[in-house]
């Protein structure tokens, strides 16, 4: 409908990153009727700081700081994600796996995952771009799990529109959760966690994408 987003992402692979499906198809209600609910471009750009993307130069005028966005950007090239989500918003699957254009991961590195290791009062950390903050300001917080449901988590680690996609992690960096909701009440955040399906569906989209020269764009969905 016209707007800009930010929102925060994970890598995960050399060329995949993962993220919440509502970054890339908008639950926003009420929605233009006739408008597309699917991001219509996108760009991710790892390690974004809040430095000024524009820097003087004396003999050209103003140009690219390469400290703002360290490792470039990259667009989509597939998109994984659960019909869930698409066809009726179901929270339980706000989950979207994105392949990268380029693999920024050999730059960045990458998180590994987790699965099954969820329990009440484990101590966990959120990582993102909070929208109430100045633009590219990267925060974290860190919080005890409240309540793991059978497919989400929720958890005392403040947040707002921008953590959104964020990892969900644990001391050691493996990635346990996705971050879909926040709010004024610490009890209001919450993720989307890794059960077993999840986890091995991911690794499986991973396992598919590894980077081919000359392979072709377009987006997949999957059930």
């Amino acid at each position: 409908d016209g707007d800009v987003l930010t929102g925060t992402g994970t890598m995960i692979s050399n060329n995949a990153m993962l993220t919440c499906g509502h970054n890339l198809y908008t639950d926003k209600d009420p929605f233009p009727q006739g408008a597309s609910r699917w991001a219509t471009s996108f760009t991710f750009y790892p390690g974004q700081t809040n430095m000024n993307l524009d820097r003087p130069d004396p003999t050209t005028g103003n140009r690219a700081n390469p400290n703002a966005r360290p490792y470039g950007g990259a667009s989509w090239r597939f998109i994984y994600y659960w019909k869930g989500w698409t066809n009726s918003f179901d929270s339980d699957l706000d989950m979207m796996l994105v392949i990268l254009n380029k693999p920024l991961g050999d730059k960045t590195g990458w998180m590994g995952l987790k699965t099954g290791q969820l329990e009440r009062d484990l101590i966990l950390h959120l990582e993102g771009y909070p929208g109430d903050k100045d633009d590219y300001q990267l925060w974290f917080s860190t919080g005890k799990v409240y309540t793991v449901y059978k497919y989400t988590v929720t958890y005392g680690m403040d947040s707002v529109a921008g953590n959104s996609g964020g990892p969900v992690k644990d001391g050691e960096h493996f990635l346990h959760a996705v971050h879909t909701r926040g709010g004024a009440a610490l009890t209001s955040n919450e993720g989307v966690y890794l059960t077993r399906g999840k986890y091995d569906t991911v690794l499986g989209w991973v396992a598919e994408n590894r980077p081919a020269p000359g392979k072709a764009q377009g987006t997949a969905n999957w059930s």
